[in-house]
This record gives C-alpha cells, structure tokens and sequence, in this order.
C-alpha cells in the first residue's frame, strides 16, 4: 500500500516558510536559513489560484490526449553515471504509469517527442537558473490541445546523484523527476504531503506516489488498475481453468445454489453470457483440466458427496452431472497427478477407521478416465475449517496444504510421484487466521510458495529454500486489514498475491524475481467503475491467459464478477 509517511521523507513545506511570487516563485531561496537549514526549494512551477485544495491542476486541466506518451532524455548531469541517471528517470515515468492509463516510451533521439526531459543552466525559454539551491527544476504543462511537446529542464549547477544521502547534501534525480513528470502530465503543486509537496531536503529519497498524488492524476486520466464487472450474483469465488484452445472457463456457485458457468469467446479474448448448468452445490466449484484437454468441474452436492461434470471433448459440450461418493464438507480443490490423473481434496466429513480428523481424496483410475477410486484419508491431528489447497513440487510429488484450528499451517506430502501421501506435519510460523484459505504457486525456479492470511490481518508467505525442502517464512504485509490471499503468476513467470484489503479493494504486490519480494509498502489497489467492492471474507482468483497474461477476478459486493488484466506490457490496466 502507498506509504503516506516515511522515516526518509523528510517532507519540507516551504509555503509556510515565504511568500510566494505572482509566477509562483519562492520569493528568495535565501529565506529557508536559518529557519530550514537544509532545505531546497526544487521547483517554481506556477500555481493555480485553487493550490489550496491539496492536489491542483494547470489552468485549463490540460492533458495528453493519447493512451501513450512519448519522452526523451536529452543529456544526463555530470558526475553521475549516465545510464544510472536515465534509469532512474524511467523509473519515475514508471511509476506515474502504475496509477493511470497512459504507457510512457522513450523516444529515439531524434524526431518528434511529447516529454524533452535535459540539464542545462536555464529552462526552455532561456530563463536561467539560480545556481547551487534554490530553483533545481522547470516544468512546462502538457499542450492545451493535449498533442505537441512539453518541457521538464534540471539545472545542471545542483549537485544530482541516483539515491541521495543526506551526508552528501545531493538531490535524487528520481525524486525530482518523479515531481517534475507530475507537473510535465497535468499536476501543479500540493500544500498535501506528496509528491506533488513544493520542496525537498537533500538527501530525500521518493520512490512512490503519495495518496494526493493518486487521486489528482487519476481525476485527471482515470485510474489503471480496472476491474470491470461481468454481472452475475455469485455466492462463491469463480474457479478456472484453460481450455485446449487457450479460452479460459469458469464456473461459480450463485445465491441461489445453482452452479453456473462463463467462457472466454476466442482465447484472450472476450466473454459470453452466464450459463445455468442446473446442478444444487453446497460448496464452491473447483475446476481443472484432463491429461487429455477436457475441462472437468467438481461440487459437493446437497447429499454431502462429491458430484462432477466434465467436457465431452476438449473445448466442447458437457456431461450430466454424477456422483463420485464420499461424505466431504466445505470446499473441494483439484489438482494433478504427475502421470495425468486428476486427484480432489476435501474435509473429511466422517474422519478415519479411528474417527481422527482428516483431509478425505479421490482419484482417477487412470488419466482422463471416468472411473475414480475409493475414498482415502490423511489424517490430521487438528479440525479444519477452510478448504485445502495442493500443488505439484517440481519433482512431480503433490503436497497438501490446510490452518489447523490451532492456527498453524500442516503440510502432508507424497513419498513418491503418484503414490501416497505422509501425515500432516506443521510448517510452524505465525499464528493465521483458520477460518480462511491457504494460497500456493510455484516460484520459476521451482520452489513452491505458500501464502497465508495471519489472525493480526497481515499477508504472510512461507516459501521452500530449493525445490521440494526447507521451509521459511517471510512477513509481505504490516498494516492488517487484509483478507485471505490468492496467489498466481503474472506475464513474466513471477508471482504475484492479491487480498482485499483497505476500503475493500483489491491489492496487489507483485514479485519482479523467483526469490525476493519488494518492499511492504509497495501493494498496489484496484479501482473500478461505480461502486464495485470486494465482498467481505471473498477471495480473488488469478488465472493466465493463452498469451501469458494475468488475469485477477473477483466477488463484488452485490456478488457480481469483476475482472481485471495485464496488458501486453505486463501492466494491468
């Protein structure tokens, strides 16, 4: 989430400390010593009359008018590694582009450019810079008629560095030019504590948008983070799968019992209408593909046995629902079998011979067979209340994965590829929330990640040290008020893991690598149109598309399904 205040912003309001000039300069640098010791005024972009009301924009609102915007950085400072510097101005293009839907791309250097971004000793216009402190940066608005070139000029005197230190008495170049971007895309100064604010001490390091920053830019572009709804009063998370041709599928349970299903129309694509498949579920349905390319749907029905329906063939029609047996409650989850055969995992209803608590599976014959197994059981020496997960490990071996009611997480594992499974052995970790879920996906690097939700509301993971052994835990989240996560993979392979979280929205945190996981601070939210919220207790589903893409859904308020996705870029929109 955004960090509204951070031991490194050392936030200046210069406002309150001099007058500002009719043009919206400060009225002498000099001012700030000895009353801010330190302090560098950093940009004198006029302002509106209204500054007043925290973020402001240029007269006229003024904003490019395309989805993309092109920028080109003319030349770096000296004493600065020039790759260095221009990273660190892509990066503050980056993050502007996380909130809105604009795609920032850097121009060739030469040819026509929307952004010109260079140091000199004097801005566009020849208006020269005041030397060391004071004024470090110019900005000019975006054009009127939202097409043309705006300007954004550094002065080369300051003393610039990519990460600053307070020691050193530098200015950051992402800092600025994250501010300075804001004002090159329609923002004009902030008295909030953002970006946006009218000045910086050396030695400050910025590298998120505040949330006065968001809601300005995003009045101005609309946020980029969509979710849109696809109707519907689901009463259950959507389970999904692809089909053989790359169209994904789901399915829910609706208010009214009755399970339900929705396709993609050509993969990637859009989708159709909701179907009524006429089948009564107790429980969520869980979806997964055959060895053979069919899609196979699994609930438990009103007699508390598991009931399924799968396609006739690969992407085609499908059958009348039938019953597997078994006395299961809550949720089903399906999963693989190394050699094809799908396996479904449930609470025990009954218990073992020995009336233990357990987590009851069911198998196929063979893979793609309609002929399943008898019934088996993992015994577990704790009640569990949400549902089970599994995943394959790397070497083919299944786990199992539950919370306990004593709020630790079990994992039971196969002692060979398709053969059967040890008892339930704890994980360790925080004490987590057992009403709720656990998550898990696969690290490119074939580690298994598991994520769960901690009784304190906090977003905790536990991954594997190498595939198949050795587990850890690792906090992704302090500030509570989460719900139970979900976790999938995203364009590049990565995973990512989203939860309800803050005015019930979707958040998102994202790794960039197989191993480590960016800072706390660094979920990002979800917006949609309307009111669209995130139903209390409801968990996101992530699925990917034929092209790789991520795709997040949701159960809203009204139970509607909201989806949202990556772009081509990676970024979703």
């Amino acid at each position: 989430m955004r960090t509204k205040t951070h031991a490194s912003h050392a936030l200046v309001f210069v406002l309150a400390l001099s007058s500002a000039c009719a043009d919206g300069a400060i009225d002498d640098p000099a001012d700030l010593s000895p009353a801010d010791p330190g302090a560098t005024v950093f940009c004198d972009v006029p302002d509106s009359a209204d500054a007043g009301g925290r973020f402001a924009f240029h007269p006229g609102m003024p904003k490019w008018s395309g989805s993309v915007v092109r920028y080109r950085i003319v030349n770096t400072p000296g004493g600065v590694d020039a790759g260095a510097a221009k990273s660190a101005v892509r990066a503050a293009f980056y993050t502007w582009s996380q909130y809105i839907p604009v795609v920032f791309i850097e121009s060739a250097p030469v040819g026509a450019t929307d952004i010109s971004l260079s140091w000199a000793g004097a801005s566009q216009n020849n208006n020269a810079f005041d030397g060391p402190g004071g004024v470090a940066a110019r900005s000019t608005a975006p054009p009127a008629s939202g097409t043309g070139t705006a300007f954004v000029t550094f002065d080369i005197s300051e003393r610039w560095a990519v990460g600053a230190t307070a020691a050193a008495q530098n200015l950051d170049i992402e800092t600025i030019a994250l501010h300075e971007i804001g004002h090159a895309i329609g923002l004009q100064h902030s008295i909030d504590q953002s970006v946006m604010k009218w000045s910086v001490r050396p030695g400050e390091n910025t590298r998120d948008l505040f949330d006065d920053d968001v809601r300005g830019i995003q009045t101005l572009y609309g946020a980029r983070f969509h979710f849109y709804d696809q109707g519907g009063t689901m009463a259950s998370e959507p389970s999904l799968a692809r089909n053989q041709d790359g169209r994904l599928e789901l399915f829910a349970r609706f208010t009214d019992g009755i399970v339900r299903q929705k396709w993609q129309t050509t993969a990637n694509g859009g989708w159709s209408a909701w179907y009524n498949t006429s089948f009564a579920a107790t429980s969520a349905p869980a979806l997964f593909k055959n060895l053979d390319g069919r899609l196979q749907v699994f609930a438990r029905g009103n007699d508390g046995a598991l009931w399924t329906s799968a396609q006739t063939s690969a992407g085609g029609g499908w059958t009348s629902w039938w019953s597997l047996g078994g006395s299961i409650t809550g949720d089903p989850a399906v999963q693989q079998q190394d050699d094809g055969r799908l396996i479904v995992f449930a609470r025990d209803a009954v218990g073992d011979a020995n009336n233990r608590w357990g987590i009851a599976y069911v198998q196929q014959t063979s893979a793609g067979s309609s002929a399943w197994t008898a019934w088996s059981t993992i015994p577990i020496g704790t009640p569990t209340l949400a549902r089970p997960v599994s995943i394959r490990n790397d070497d083919g071996r299944l786990e199992v994965l539950v919370v306990g009611y004593d709020t630790h997480a079990y994992t039971a594992w196969q002692n060979a590829r398709n053969g059967g499974f040890t008892a339930f052995y704890t994980l360790g970790g925080p004490e987590l929330n057992y009403d709720y879920p656990l998550a898990a996906a696969r690290n490119p690097d074939g580690r298994l990640e598991v994520f769960g939700l901690s009784r304190t509301g906090d977003i905790w993971s536990v991954a594997q040290g190498s595939p198949g052994c050795c587990w850890s835990w690792q906090q992704l989240s302090q500030s509570g008020g989460f719900g139970a996560p979900a976790a999938g993979l995203q364009l590049d392979g990565n995973i990512m893991v989203v939860a309800r979280g803050a005015g019930d929205r979707a958040w998102r945190l994202a790794k960039a690598g197989p191993v480590s996981w960016p800072a706390l601070s660094t979920w990002k939210s979800g917006w949609w149109p309307a009111d669209g919220r995130m139903a209390w207790g409801s968990t996101a589903a992530i699925a990917r598309n034929a092209d790789g893409r991520g795709e997040i859904f949701l159960r809203g308020w009204s139970g509607e399904l909201l989806h949202g996705w990556q772009g081509p870029d990676g970024k979703f929109y």
